[in-house]
């Protein structure tokens, strides 16, 4: 699908050489191609979302050459770290170590390794429970978070990086195809589920008692406990962070190192390609080696394709895949109890494809918007070279907005320079020193997902007016706050407005007329199409995670949280996981 649009895209380009010129736009002279591109980028909407989408596979394979990224000093990543197989890596099978087909009997079957499956897996069978967790992706060790980053997206993010929604404002909206699923290619931020949403669970949503902060409080504890969350070393934050901390200091706000999940990290800032040493506790480090070691059965490279039904219950799950040389497998597991983990985006279309209709699923999506800007100065020296997300703010919009920083590499950073010629390559040529800062938007539940062109999700999700309000004062507070931080130059990339150096440009932002389109957002943390709810008219799940109308079938994942929690989620999720197991565990002992 992606091809098809960005041929789609091509004939555009070439229609507009040639209604100009005459010619197609690869038969131009350099200078008229330069022209003309420039042209199209601050030609509107339409013009500006051509060039953006054009420039995407073009601007990652330019600014991923080697000897770019040599000239601006970036590291290259291409020494794997090799370890010896631990033991439990005994109880991990891979298609090629299966036969044609397979038949096994467990009491629980999970399918997904990530926030929910993950703790669903150890807890159970530490309890002395008979596991099996089946994945679609692989098992990745350190030595396999190597090499160009470019290939390592492809290889780890699910669509090679290129899920996005459709509607207003198109979201690029990354998640993980790797054991630990999206755990294993984010940034590592944990924060506990905020009180007030907790409440507004019990209140507005009627969920139970076990969601007040005396009664959740342990399971976010335990959850601590196992990902070793603690605040990022000041050590790792990098000079992004000394930009913030003075510009909050400015304004009047707090800062400080975000709590993170990686109590060993040692700064090479590329967590969302997999963390090379291993520091990142995510749940392939974390909950699903607990699982292993408790004796569970992982699976790894077998999409689940049906659910295995008898009347209400659900008896077990079939899943297909192919060995290395493309040799089919087929493995069958019956279990007492079916748990879906298979996220956000995915878990609802597992559902439908096996027959469950309610009223919520694949409805209320939640993905948390984002936009960042890039801070210019000769204070940064190498920001590769620290946590992406290691340093936040509080006390500037405080409530819908959350201040965190991320770094992305020069190839997509690129991207998000809606810029040609030498205009983008003045940028470019000084990665070196760009920091990078942002910050998230609590959205309400108005999307959906369902199934698409070759079975992958297609995500609706229109940007809603207050969201875009949000962007527009976070964004004028965001360009004062590295200016006065110490910035040169802020890269705002908002509509036709390129950069800002003073105070005053800043806070104009807050006064211009933007619409969807103006700003270069992504999104992260998508929740809630499986929502819990007090009755099949109001959720998917009950209060156990159950399946409405089903008497074994549950989905434990970000799919089952009710709505946007403002913070980054995969605590939250955990600490859901942890108690849904603590419940079925109990059940299926009696």
């Amino acid at each position: 699908a992606a091809r098809a649009l960005y041929a789609a895209l091509l004939r555009g380009l070439d229609a507009a050489a040639l209604a100009r010129h005459g010619l197609r736009f690869h038969q131009l002279p350099l200078e008229q191609a330069r022209q003309l591109a420039s042209s199209l980028s601050q030609a509107g909407t339409a013009g500006r979302g051509l060039t953006v989408v054009l420039g995407m596979p073009i601007k990652t394979a330019h600014f991923g050459r080697r000897d770019y990224l040599d000239a601006v000093g970036m590291p290259s990543y291409d020494e794997p770290v090799p370890e010896p197989p631990p033991r439990w890596m005994a109880n991990v099978q891979a298609p090629e170590d299966l036969e044609p087909e397979t038949e096994l009997v467990a009491d629980v079957v999970i399918v997904g390794t990530g926030a929910g499956g993950g703790p669903m897996a150890a807890l159970l069978a530490e309890r002395g429970l008979a596991v099996a967790v089946v994945e679609e992706g692989r098992y990745q060790d350190r030595s396999d978070f190597s090499g160009p980053l470019h290939e390592r997206m492809r290889r780890l993010w699910r669509g090679g990086g290129m899920s996005a929604s459709v509607g207003n404002l198109p979201l690029s909206i990354p998640t993980g195809r790797l054991v630990g699923g999206t755990t294993a290619i984010n940034s590592g931020t944990c924060f506990a589920t905020p009180e007030a949403v907790l409440a507004e669970w019990r209140q507005d949503r009627g969920l139970p008692q076990d969601f007040t902060p005396e009664r959740f409080g342990p399971y976010l504890e335990s959850v601590h406990r196992a990902l070793g969350v603690a605040p990022g070393d000041m050590r790792w934050v990098g000079d992004i962070a000394g930009i913030v901390g003075r510009g909050a200091e400015a304004m009047g706000a707090s800062h400080g190192p975000l709590p993170r999940n990686a109590p060993d990290c040692d700064g090479q800032g590329v967590c969302v390609f997999g963390c090379p040493t291993g520091a990142k506790r995510s749940t392939d480090v974390s909950y699903i080696p607990r699982a292993l070691r408790g004796g569970a059965h992982l699976f790894t490279g077998l999409p689940v394709t049906r659910i295995l039904t008898r009347g209400r219950a659900a008896v077990g799950i079939e899943a297909r895949g192919q060995d290395r040389s493309g040799a089919s497998r087929v493995l069958r597991i019956r279990a007492r109890a079916v748990v879906i983990s298979c996220g956000t985006l995915r878990s609802p279309l597992m559902l439908q494809a096996n027959g469950i209709d309610l009223p919520w699923l694949g409805r209320n999506l939640s993905v948390h918007p984002a936009l960042g800007m890039l801070a210019r100065g000769e204070q940064i020296t190498e920001p590769w070279n620290a946590i992406p997300q290691g340093y936040g703010v509080e006390g500037l919009l405080d409530g819908p907005l959350r201040f965190e920083g991320f770094w992305a590499p020069p190839q997509f950073t690129s991207i998000a320079v809606p810029l040609v010629g030498p205009a983008l390559t003045r940028w470019m040529d000084a990665a070196h020193q760009l920091g990078q800062y942002g910050f998230m938007v609590r959205d309400r539940n108005v999307g959906r997902v369902r199934r698409g062109s070759f079975g992958e999700p297609l995500i609706h999700y229109n940007v809603q007016p207050e969201v875009l309000e949000h962007f527009r004062a976070g964004a004028a507070v965001l360009a004062e706050l590295l200016l006065r931080g110490g910035a040169e130059e802020v890269f705002a990339g908002l509509g036709d407005l390129g950069s800002v150096t003073t105070v005053e440009q800043a806070r104009g932002i807050a006064r211009m007329d933007l619409a969807p389109a103006d700003f270069r957002a992504m999104a992260f943390h998508p929740l809630g199409t499986c929502r819990m709810g007090p009755s099949a008219q109001e959720g998917v799940v009950d209060f156990e995670h159950r399946v409405y109308g089903t008497d074994n079938l549950y989905v434990v994942d970000g799919s089952a949280v009710p709505t946007s929690l403002g913070v980054n989620p995969q605590v939250t999720i955990m600490a859901m996981a942890e108690r849904a197991a603590a419940l079925l565990g109990r059940r299926l002992e009696g």
